[in-house]
Formats: structure tokens, sequence, C-alpha cells
């Protein structure tokens, strides 16, 4: 007998970076919120997470974001319109040169909030657009809370996989 308990998740969407690689075009705009196929990255992002909320019985969406961008995402975020909670929360960092890292940055919102990560916790890139389906992976995680999970990506050929390491 399956029994399924409530699941209570709370996502972190890591966006405080500087994405220096594209300047000069991120200089002034982040990345996340340049459009692809016509709408902001991060839009692609939260609309993939809304699927996943379908399934929670509570939780909230936190945006870690940096200082120097800070009025560019709460202007995003009042124009977006999704169907749970968002909460910006913004690392005091205004350039690389005091940039903490996404370790760090989740360790802030953990600190700086009441998330209990034992309960569930789900950590994304903010500029991450995939065709992964959200609600089928947290379905997987309902299913074995215990487990812990990290989606991946069969690209099926050994050369093309060793293009993707840093």
């Amino acid at each position: 007998m399956l029994i399924v308990l409530p699941l209570i998740m709370d996502t972190i969407v890591l966006a405080g970076g500087y994405a220096s690689r594209m300047s000069p075009t991120t200089d002034e705009v982040p990345k996340l919120l340049l459009p692809v196929a016509g709408r902001p990255v991060l839009t692609h992002v939260l609309d993939s997470l809304g699927d996943m909320y379908q399934i929670i019985d509570s939780g909230t969406c936190y945006i870690a974001i940096n200082r120097k961008f800070e009025s560019d995402f709460k202007n995003f975020l009042d124009g977006y319109r999704g169907e749970f909670e968002i909460e910006l929360l913004v690392e005091d960092s205004t350039g690389n040169n005091n940039k903490k890292g996404s370790a760090r940055a989740v360790n802030a919102v953990i600190e700086q909030t009441d998330i209990d990560y034992r309960d569930g916790l789900l950590v994304t890139a903010g500029d991450t657009i995939s065709s992964l389906n959200f609600y089928d992976f947290l379905t997987a995680y309902r299913d074995s809370p215990d487990t812990v999970l990290t989606p991946i990506w069969d690209v099926r050929e050994l050369e093309k996989a060793k293009s993707f390491t840093i």
C-alpha cells in the first residue's frame, strides 16, 4: 500500500551570477532577463517550476539574486504572473570580484529563510532551459523522499559528453 505524504518543498533558483563571458550584453542586463523565444530566460524556468508546484502542498520559490540587478528582477516579478509564492533574496554582491558562488548562495538562502531542507529542497540554475519535467521529477521524489535525485541527460556520444566539461 502506497501512502502519499504531503510534500513541502521550497525551491532556490540561482540567479546571482554576472555572465561576464557574455559581456558587453550582460553588463547592464542580467542574463536571466535576456529574451529567448520572445520571453526572458527566467520566465521559461519559472513556468516549468509552476508545473511542479501543482503537486506540492506548500513551499516558496526563492530567487537568489545579486545587488547590482536587484531592481531589474523586482521589475520582472512585478509583471510575472505565477501560481506560486516567489520571493527575491538579495546577495550583497555587485560584481564578480565579490561574488560568493552557488554553494554559498544556497547556504545564505537557507540561513535567511525558514527553509527546512529536510522537508525537501530543489535547487536549480536560473539560466537553464531544459525539457526536464519537474512534475515527473517531483513525483519520483514524493515516492522516495529519503532519496537524493539528480537529473541527468544522456547525450549518447562520449565525444559530445566531453564537450560539456569545464
